[in-house]
């Protein structure tokens, strides 16, 4: 079908450190969610199966107040230093384990996994808006886990930000300027095509740029 007057926006993510939540919400897995500046809480959230996950949260600001799950009898949490978290949470079938810290919203903060059952990670309020995650996750800084390509940015009380993306205007250069677009904090490049550059002849396409 020929679209003679419309524009195609053709998006290409470029680095992916962070997957997008899928259409239907996961039934479980480890949810970690920034309370607000200065308080966070890392849940397991069990599905139809006993899950069990291990990490240490490193930052370089002193971590303090560190508590477990109202109720909640298997958190091992504890602090190695003052700027160290080691956590065992586990969870039986339809059940949550959880351990709260509290940390200056200034600290760069990285988690890693340092043993689980195969369970996923998300970032967010709830798993039905949670973005799908990997180890190690830098949760406040881009460079929080000494690996800018890796890391990716955490979500604020109300709103997940994944990165951001370099926009190339008409008539740019694609290849000179995606070799110089994909630094720290850019996870994506989007470029606007006109039908007609694509394809140039009724059912003759041109893909090469």
């Amino acid at each position: 079908m020929k679209f003679s007057a419309s524009r195609l926006f053709i998006l290409s993510i470029a680095l992916a450190p962070v997957a997008l939540a899928q259409s239907a919400s996961p039934s479980g897995g480890v949810l970690i969610t920034r309370i607000d500046s200065a308080h966070w809480q890392i849940r397991l959230i069990a599905g139809g199966n006993a899950e069990q996950f291990s990490a240490v949260l490193e930052s370089d600001l002193p971590i303090s107040a560190v508590t477990g799950l109202k109720g909640a009898t298997t958190t091992n949490a504890r602090l190695l230093n003052a700027t160290s978290l080691s956590a065992t949470l586990a969870a039986s079938p339809d059940s949550v384990d959880a351990v709260n810290f509290s940390v200056s919203g200034q600290a760069k903060l990285c988690l890693r996994d340092t043993g689980s059952s195969g369970v996923n990670i998300y970032l967010g309020e709830g798993l039905a808006n949670a973005v799908l995650a990997t180890s190690p996750l830098a949760l406040t800084s881009v460079d929080a886990c000494g690996d800018r390509t890796q890391a990716v940015m955490a979500a604020s009380a109300r709103k997940y930000h994944p990165g951001h993306y370099t926009i190339m205007v008409r008539h740019a250069d694609t290849q000179t300027l995606m070799a110089t677009a994909l630094q720290p904090g850019v996870v994506g490049i989007a470029k606007r095509y006109t039908w007609r550059s694509l394809e140039p002849k009724q059912g003759t396409y041109d893909f090469s740029d």
